[in-house]
């Protein structure tokens, strides 16, 4: 495998999905950061074409 070097990126969210985002890292030991990168992969991987399978407002 390559050499990764991680970065960091803010982000801009409704208290309420990040009172979520905690909840949801604590329930499956994971920090919030690998939580968003798996998702950013799976949606880059994707077969879809557009975004608006994961969610109507994107």
């Amino acid at each position: 495998m390559g050499d990764f070097t991680n970065r960091k990126l803010t982000l801009s969210l409704d208290s309420n999905v990040i009172d979520f985002a905690h909840d949801f890292s604590r329930k499956t030991n994971k920090p919030i950061s690998k939580i968003v990168e798996i998702f950013f992969l799976e949606l880059r991987n994707s077969n879809t074409s557009g975004l608006s399978t994961y969610s109507p407002f994107l």
